[in-house]
């Protein structure tokens, strides 16, 4: 096939264009989506491709997929409940799927793509859902949003309404549209589309900008009241400041007078205190020679009061020995009264057990005749019950004599019945046995478990003992470890704290370098910009050029050069600030206004090809609402590598444009070629500028790095102190835990042997507890078998129960005596039950009474064997009672003989006393006395002191108040009560003044600042919305030419292809409402030969016919990269098919056409055809075959 030659199409991006030139759907790649469960990649021919089918098999499918991935967001257009219905959801042999996919990938041949896929010679577009109801779209591998998507293919016919996409069972509604339905699709065609968006975001900017304007109005409103009350408050604020400056001047000189009075009477008080200290110096002396001569008296009185220290001692030893007797025969006659008591209370104790051994033996013999005429009575009344169950089997065989008559199973279902009921009364007596037994056993369970609960409560506290002790040990050797790591942990963060003040003196250093480096680039960017004229006004915007624009990385040379002494250009509002200056040629290097006119005589294609770099202004950044200026001064120039290639552009007849080489030679559309060596001091500006943010962004990046260090070492210098502590708490723990553990491991030993002691108890109380269980079980295990026969008879009973109908009278009569009969025995069965149980509990009494009698006789043996004991020690204690009576006389003797020893030796003490009295009398005057002075000395410093502290606060005082300043000067004719009163007069004037707003100042000069702002940005705002309105008429204006001659060109190729699709006929499209940019459009038609007033009469072939017409008279004005027919032949005739096949091949040409038919046709005109089938249940397989060779 011939390769085809598309026509430009612009496909848009937001800003941008792109054309479908040689721009092709190369593959369609779906995995996941609805029936399509595995991975199926489709080639799409340059021509048509077809999709061929069973009906349900999934080919519809496959357009569904390219519909979804294109942006589609309708679950009904995608014939889905809801978007996650669209992900495979499982056959009976495969599982769900857990997303679907679906890929496109575009080729170009020669075409342009949009400039932020230059450089790519393929696109891709992809969509993928997750279950989650995560989706994802990404653009050539990349993440991008949905609206990427759409505005790749806008104005293209291929979005959700668009005409290159037709549906199943679609083509014939597209004639009965609605007009304003129709209209959009002819305004997709006329690419009215980007004009559509453009115009509603300008409205929505007029509408933000009259918001803006409001707000602003308000704001101005508001801020010039705020202004006239500052006003006022400022001029106040002013005037209090100067009475406060005066006062202030006389305060410092009232305050330097204070000073000079304190420093002379510190002075004088200096004098006074050294008179003091020699008066004290002289006493002190006096007051030495006392206590020499007391100390010879204290050691003859030590020798004295040492002997009768030695004489009390061996007293106060007697004197303990005694007590110690006394309390040696107190004790003994306690004891021996608490062995007597012991001894009485054993003797009554087995006088009470040995009353209690004859209630028990009483006791049991009742309950052996009770036992026995227990006994006679079972065997009376099983006696009887057998002489019943006699009686029964007679009115059973009876009852047989009437069921002779009946079936056999009838006669089952009455011995079922009287068998489940004895089988009842015997489970009932078991149940009361078993009841007994438990609740015995229940009893000694409890009992059991009381013990339980206090050998648990000791375990628990026995193991929370052993726990806290193993804790307390665990914990003291953790601790000590602890202490060691903390130890390591210290050195180690003093390392980091040292290394980490190393780092931030190198980071500040650095810092201080950056810094040197911005200044000297600000002085160079200085230095080559020449100053505005000073009459320029400077609340209007106005900007150098240099500052309203930036060069792209690599180009300051390139642009300093070309534009020279433009950049010093001023910037104005218009031409009326430069009339302001007077002498315009006297104001500066020259001005542009901020809305130059341009000329649109740039050329939009320039020179391709080997050596062209760029377009000078794509090269130049401007900064937002400058961009006019830097387009006019640009202009058309084109920048190339160097003089060679300019020149050889120029010879090629490229004289439309100036040519810009790379290092700032200009070459103009007449040849002539300029130099700008004298322009290079422009280019260094702009170098420097650029180097200057460069560096800025390093600055801050260095201040935050030095910011983050400096918060490291305080952190780290926090966590030094914070482990220091953390040690001295850790090593006093140790300390505390060790004491503890001991503590605790004698705590464990005392509940170790309580627990002991209840395990004694245990194993009693288990062994009851055993034999109760093992009765129970017993009967438990008898009990489960009766059950089972009862269930069993039950069953039985249920299902014959089924057969049972009636019952004449007799055998009703012969039932009810029968059913009498088996009553009574049971009665008599459940008596002798109840009998027997009463006996076992009897016997089980009986055996009770004879292990308390034998318990009680071990417990009198025990207590005789005490009793022998206690007596053979009450004997041995009355022994060393009279023992310790004799020894306690001769201690008394002892006591009496020191005594006497004692007061011989008082007089010669009592007379050092008196000697020792006489010189401390003597040593205390002399102390009075050196007190007194040390009162005065101490009083004289303490004055001397405040009259420091009076200093101090003075001069601390003034330095708060005036810091900074010196002392000034007192003169001598300086009166402090005259500079009070005028304080005091300054002070009354400001206390008239009333409060005082010293925020003012400041609130003044930034509410004026605020209100020159909002002035200007209310004009500016003024001036933006005025040209948002020209934007909008102007949209409005090209949109509305660019429908009309698309809406023309659509109209006669459809009356065209309408009079070649019907072999005749007429066609029209009409406007509804004439040339009104909302007018809707409507389709009129009348096949030849037919007259018809409504385009509802038309057949389904003919609507579908009409309907084709008119989607391939707008691919004859805009052809579509691809088109997508679902079914669109169906309602076609043979004739008809081959017509519209025709159609396809015409346009095969421009557009790739993707066919979904049934037609036999269509598929062999096809260059691709693929079959789809289902290879397994539910999940479609895609078959290709190549027909371009065919």
């Amino acid at each position: 096939m011939n390769k085809r030659h598309l026509r430009r199409t612009p496909l848009a991006i937001p800003g941008k264009l792109w054309y479908t030139k040689d721009v092709k759907l190369k593959r369609i790649e779906i995995r996941g989506f609805k029936s399509i469960a595995r991975k199926i990649s489709l080639p799409v021919a340059d021509g048509v491709t077809c999709i061929a089918g069973p009906n349900g098999c999934g080919k519809s499918n496959i357009i569904d997929a390219v519909r979804w991935a294109l942006g589609e967001q309708s679950n009904r257009s995608l014939r889905a409940g809801s978007m996650s219905e669209v992900i495979f959801s499982g056959t009976q042999d495969a599982p769900p799927g857990s997303m679907a996919e679906v890929v496109m990938e575009f080729v170009r041949d020669g075409g342009y793509f949009p400039k932020t896929l230059e450089g790519f010679d393929e696109v891709s577009i992809s969509r993928r859902l997750y279950r989650t109801g995560e989706s994802i779209y990404s653009l050539n591998g990349v993440r991008c949003r949905l609206k990427d998507i759409t505005d790749l293919f806008l104005d293209t016919g291929l979005n959700r309404h668009g005409y290159a996409i037709v549906e199943q069972g679609k083509v014939k509604d597209i004639i009965q549209s609605k007009p304003e339905d129709i209209r959009y699709l002819i305004e997709e065609a006329a690419e009215v589309g980007r004009f559509r968006f453009k115009r509603a975001d300008a409205i929505k900017r007029l509408e933000a900008t009259a918001a803006n304007l409001e707000r602003v109005r308000d704001l101005l409103t508001e801020v010039s009241r705020q202004r006239d009350e500052l006003k006022s408050q400022a001029n106040k604020a002013r005037r209090y400041q100067s009475l406060r400056s005066e006062i202030n001047s006389l305060t410092k000189m009232l305050w330097a007078y204070e000073i000079l009075k304190i420093t002379g009477k510190k002075e004088k008080l200096d004098e006074v205190l050294q008179e003091v200290q020699q008066q004290e110096e002289s006493f002190r002396k006096q007051h030495e020679e006392y206590t020499r001569a007391m100390a010879g008296f204290e050691a003859r009185l030590s020798a004295v009061r040492g002997n009768m220290d030695k004489i009390r001692r061996a007293m106060e030893e007697t004197r303990s020995y005694e007590l110690l007797a006394e309390g040696e025969i107190e004790a003994n006659t306690n004891r021996a009264r608490d062995i007597s008591s012991t001894i009485e209370m054993l003797e009554s104790r087995i006088g009470q057990m040995t009353r209690e051994t004859a209630e028990l033996h009483e006791r049991g013999e009742q309950e052996r005749s009770h036992l026995e005429r227990l006994s006679q009575d079972i065997a009376q009344i099983e006696e009887e019950l057998n002489s019943r169950n006699l009686h029964l089997e007679s009115m059973e065989q009876e009852f047989g004599a009437y069921e002779r008559d009946y079936s056999q199973k009838r006669a089952q279902l009455f011995d079922a019945i009287g068998h489940s009921r004895a089988t009842q009364q015997r489970i009932s007596s078991m149940e009361t046995r078993r009841h007994e037994a438990e609740t015995n056993a229940r009893k000694r369970r409890a009992d059991l478990s009381e013990l339980g609960v206090q050998r648990a409560s000791l375990e628990s506290r026995y193991g929370e003992i052993e726990e806290e002790y193993d804790r307390v040990k665990s914990r003291a050797g953790s601790l000590g470890e602890k202490s060691k790591t903390l130890g390591d942990q210290m050195r180690e963060l003093q390392s980091r704290i040292e290394a980490t003040t190393h780092t931030l003196a190198g980071l500040e250093k650095s810092h201080a370098q950056l810094l040197a480096k911005i200044s000297m680039l600000e002085r160079i960017i200085l230095a080559g910009a020449m100053p505005p004229p000073g009459d320029l006004p400077t609340n209007n915007g106005t900007r150098r050029v240099a500052d309203a624009l930036k060069a792209k990385s690599g180009f300051e040379e390139t642009v300093g050069l070309s534009l020279g002494k433009s950049l010093d250009y001023l910037i104005v509002q218009d031409h009326e600030d430069i009339l302001k200056l007077g002498r315009i040629e006297d104001g500066g290097p020259g001005y542009i206004p901020l809305r130059p006119h341009l000329n649109g005589r740039q050329t939009e294609t320039g020179p391709q090809g080997e050596g062209v770099v760029a377009r000078l202004k794509d090269l130049v950044e401007a900064k937002e609402g400058y961009e006019d200026v830097v387009h006019a001064l640009s202009g058309d120039m084109w920048v190339v590598e160097d003089i060679h290639c300019a020149l050889s552009f120029w010879k090629q007849g490229m004289r439309s444009c100036t040519f810009v080489t790379r290092d700032g030679v200009i070459i103009e559309p007449s040849g002539v070629v300029r130099t700008t060596a004298e322009m290079a001091k422009y280019a260094e500006g702009l170098k420097a500028k650029a180097e200057r943010e460069e560096l800025s962004l390093q600055e801050i990046a260095l201040d935050r790095e030095i910011a983050s260090t400096k918060e490291l070492l305080a952190q780290l210098r926090q966590e030094m102190q914070r482990i220091r502590e953390d040690r001295e708490q850790a090593e006093s723990e140790e300390r505390s835990l060790r004491e503890q553990a001991s503590s605790l491991s004698e705590k464990k030993n005392v509940a170790s042997r309580e627990l002991e002691r209840i395990s004694e108890r245990e194993q009693s109380y288990r062994r009851d507890i055993e034999m109760w269980e093992s009765m129970s079980e017993k009967v438990e295990s008898d009990l489960a078998d009766i059950q089972r026969q009862k269930q069993e008879l039950d069953q039985q009973i249920e299902s014959m129960q089924d057969e049972v109908k009636s019952l004449d009278e007799k055998r009703v009569a012969a039932r009810q005596r029968l059913q009498s009969a088996r009553e009574s025995i049971s009665a008599h069965t459940q008596r002798a039950g109840e009998l027997k149980v009463t006996a076992a509990a009897a016997r089980q009494r009986l055996q009770g009474i004879e292990e308390q009698l034998e318990g009680i006789s071990r417990q009198i043996s025990r207590d005789a064997g005490k009793k022998e004991e206690l007596v053979k020690t009450l004997a041995s204690v009355q022994d060393d009672l009279e023992k310790s009576r004799v020894r306690l006389q001769e201690l008394q003797v002892k006591v009496q003989n020191h005594r006497e020893a004692l007061e011989a030796a008082t007089p010669e003490h009592e007379e050092l006393l008196d000697a020792m009295a006489s010189l401390t009398r003597n040593r205390d005057e002399c102390r009075e006395t050196l007190t007194s002075l040390e009162k005065k000395h101490n009083e004289i410093l303490l004055k001397i002191k405040e009259q420091e502290i009076a200093l101090t606060m003075s001069n601390e005082r003034f330095a708060s108040r005036f810091s900074g300043e010196d002392l000034p000067a007192v003169a001598e004719d300086f009166s402090p009560d005259d500079a009070r009163q005028k304080i005091e007069s300054l002070e009354g004037r400001i206390e008239k003044m009333g409060q005082i707003n010293f925020a003012s100042l400041d609130a003044f000069e930034n509410v004026q600042a605020r209100w020159d702002d909002l002035h200007r940005q209310y004009e500016d705002i003024v001036q933006a919305s005025a040209r948002l309105k020209e934007v909008i008429a102007n949209i409005e204006k090209q949109s509305v030419k660019a429908f009309t001659e698309t809406f023309e060109q659509v109209r006669h190729h459809f009356q065209e292809l309408f009079a070649a699709m019907f072999g005749g006929g007429k066609a029209d499209l009409v406007l509804l409402d004439g040339n009104s940019p909302d007018s809707g459009v409507e389709i009129l038609a009348c096949p030849p030969f037919k007259r018809l007033k409504s385009m509802s009469l038309l057949s389904e072939g003919e609507k579908t016919l009409c309907a084709l017409s008119f989607i391939f008279a707008l691919f004859k004005v805009r052809p579509s990269p691809f088109c997508i027919l679902d079914e669109v032949d169906a309602p076609l005739d043979d004739a008809n098919v081959v017509r519209f096949n025709r159609l396809i091949r015409t346009f095969a040409g421009d557009s790739q056409f993707i066919i979904v038919t049934h037609n036999r046709h269509t598929m062999e005109m096809s260059d691709i055809l693929y079959g789809v089938t289902f290879d397994e249940p539910g999940i479609s397989k895609v078959v290709s075959m190549s027909l371009q060779e065919a």
